[in-house]
């Protein structure tokens, strides 16, 4: 039987907050939420940045207190940084049907994922958010407290990218499961490279790109059914 080696009270709140507590929450809102009104997509944007600064700040108060390092560069910085555009173009490309799926089902929150052009600023700013808040919390504390407390790797990629996608929840069970591999490929990228620096990259690049297509399928939806 596999010992594990026991941890303080603020990393097991930030496991607990991570493993359990966001995906029951999103699990439970996604059952009794009204759908997203598109017409309210800024104030959104502005709700989603300011709730991954505070995400954010946690995990960085979290690594500080116990000491988890967070801004090591990559230990092959051309390779790192050649896997993460081969990782941008395959999540933006292998996705493209399921973008387009949503958009013809009109999934108003494929619709809130789809600025206009004069949204375009905030929506950068909701990406970076996303690209360093997540990646902070999930690929960097979370798994190297999971780490720490003796856990194989592969068990603690499973379970953070588990956790990844069921945050997503409130998307649907398809988002869940294309989060859930997002989440587990970037999570190799972190273990190989020893940074969080590219999968935060590709993160944030990838939201930002989607984003923009989606924003194309949408007005080419909108000019057909005209």
């Amino acid at each position: 039987m596999m010992a594990l080696r026991p941890i303080g009270p603020l990393p097991m709140l930030h496991v607990a907050l991570v493993l359990v507590l966001i995906p029951w929450s999103t699990l439970r809102a996604a059952r009794t939420t009204p759908a997203p009104d598109p017409s309210k997509r800024l104030q959104h944007y502005r709700n989603v940045c300011s709730m991954l600064v505070v995400f954010g700040l946690f995990s960085w108060l979290v690594a500080w207190r116990t000491g988890i390092p967070l801004a090591g560069a990559p230990r092959q910085p051309l390779l790192s940084w050649a896997a993460a555009a081969a990782l941008v173009a395959l999540f933006y490309y292998a996705l493209a049907p399921y973008r387009r799926l949503r958009v013809a089902r009109r999934d108003p929150h494929a619709f809130m994922t789809a600025p206009h052009p004069g949204q375009l600023g905030w929506w950068a700013l909701v990406s970076l958010s996303a690209g360093v808040a997540e990646e902070l919390t999930y690929r960097g504390v979370a798994s190297a407290i999971l780490l720490y407390a003796g856990l194989p790797a592969w068990v603690v990629v499973l379970l953070v990218s588990a956790a990844f996608g069921l945050a997503h929840a409130n998307r649907g069970w398809i988002h869940v499961a294309a989060t859930f591999g997002i989440g587990g490929l970037l999570h190799v990228l972190v273990l190989a490279s020893g940074s969080l620096w590219p999968a935060m990259a590709v993160h944030a690049v990838y939201d930002f790109l989607a984003g923009v297509s989606y924003g194309r399928m949408v007005r080419e939806a909108e000019r057909g059914g005209a």
